[in-house]
């Protein structure tokens, strides 16, 4: 090895002990983590915010429903059903939804600011009309807090004594009705009124609720009776 390449080798030998890590070439491995260090950090961060805002979302979602109630607005209006609504709506807003009264309408004891009753009927009665029967009064067809006569205050519904509806001055004895005197509930047939009769001549009732251990009974129609009945 001449003089010249011996230099040469030796100014190799000092470059390369004298590098550095930042000196370090651009496509080296310890140029690429720094770069790939922040995205990695970035992504990860991201499901955890999706779950966060999913929970809110469902959470809302969740107290909505919690808040709904269901009540069935049926006589004299335009759109009979079932409808849905926030808890504490009035009742006027259910006779807007189902698509107002209609011209023969008796709605002068319909009390339209009280709350609707979740699990309730609303029943708009017909006017009466020269020449045929009497058609039963909003307090016969109406939890009492439906209706301006009835009304109790505080969004409950209450119960009174004897053997008619509220209109008459009394509920109906369910140990003691007649078929006639249970077909004034809304909604109640000459069918039901028979079972009825018949369960309590095997067993006397004991309570309003006992109403649901007669076939075709289910909560729904027990909840627009209970106002009117009592047991004794």
């Amino acid at each position: 090895m001449g003089f010249r390449q011996a230099i040469v080798v030796m100014l190799g030998l000092l470059m390369v002990q004298g590098c550095t890590v930042d000196e370090a070439p651009p496509n080296s491995e310890v140029a690429v983590r720094p770069q790939n260090a922040a995205p990695a950090a970035h992504v990860a961060a991201v499901p955890s915010a999706i779950e966060e805002a999913t929970g809110e979302a469902t959470g809302e979602a969740t107290g909505e429903a919690a808040g709904e109630i269901q009540v069935e607005v049926q006589g004299a209006i335009v759109n009979p059903g079932v409808y849905r609504f926030p808890s504490g709506t009035r009742l006027q807003e259910a006779l807007t939804r189902a698509g107002g009264v209609v011209a023969l309408a008796e709605i002068r004891d319909i009390n339209i600011a009280s709350r609707l009753i979740d699990g309730s009927v609303l029943t708009v009665p017909f006017q009466h009309v020269p020449g045929e029967s009497a058609p039963l009064t909003a307090a016969q067809l109406n939890p009492p807090d439906y209706t301006r006569s009835g009304w109790r205050g505080g969004g409950s519904v209450g119960i009174s004594t004897g053997d008619s509806p509220p209109s008459g001055g009394g509920c109906i004895d369910l140990n003691r009705a007649t078929s006639d005197s249970l077909e004034t509930l809304p909604g109640l047939g000459p069918k039901t009124a028979a079972k009825i009769i018949q369960y309590r001549a095997q067993q006397p009732f004991s309570s309003v609720e006992d109403l649901r251990n007669v076939s075709g009974i289910g909560e729904k129609r027990l909840a627009s009776w209970r106002p009117f009945l009592c047991v004794n």
